[in-house]
């Protein structure tokens, strides 16, 4: 917030916080519905990613998220909805 007070003029230092407060919210939610999205699959479908030999990136990358999308696409949506109201 102090870097806050030199870059923004006093008059939109409110303005600054409540959009600095905001997106530190909307971040964490988005965050947590990932994890949630990625929790909700089956534990082996990454023991089997590892049994092939992926890399822990490629795991997400190629199969835990492409199958967790469809199921935090609809609350993803909702979210987008409040951030935008």
């Amino acid at each position: 917030l102090f870097a806050f007070y030199d870059v923004f003029p006093s008059k939109h230092l409110a303005l600054a916080g409540v959009i600095t407060g905001l997106t530190l919210y909307n971040g964490a939610v988005i965050a947590e519905i990932v994890r949630a999205g990625v929790h909700s699959l089956p534990k082996g479908q990454g023991e089997a990613a590892s049994a092939l030999g992926l890399t822990w990136g490629q795991t997400m990358r190629s199969i835990l998220l492409p199958q967790a999308i469809t199921s935090m696409l609809p609350v993803l949506i909702s979210q987008l909805v409040v951030v935008l109201k």
